[in-house]
């Protein structure tokens, strides 16, 4: 079952540079999440949760989008908003 949207939008959702950058990627190349996360290491299910906002990839999961993809480690970072700490 789907995050409600509060849910989501409370953990920092809507599209960020990360997630139009590989939904790009993936129209680009035609490849289906199973086979994005086959390529960088991951489940498909958690490729899912980044398209959809619901998590950010962690540095390894980063690092080999950028190398398979040119998706630069930075665009996952959402901007600090008062109260974060503007951490990732």
């Amino acid at each position: 079952m789907a995050a409600p949207a509060r849910a989501v939008a409370a953990r920092g959702g809507g599209r960020n540079g990360g997630q139009a950058a590989l939904h790009a990627a993936m129209a680009r190349s035609g490849e289906s999440q199973r086979e994005v996360a086959r390529r960088v290491g991951v489940s498909q299910p958690l490729v899912s949760g980044w398209l959809s906002g619901a998590y950010r990839p962690h540095v390894h999961a980063r690092l080999a989008l950028q190398r398979e993809y040119e998706i630069p480690l930075t665009s996952w970072d959402y901007p600090a908003t008062r109260g974060d700490g503007g951490g990732v």
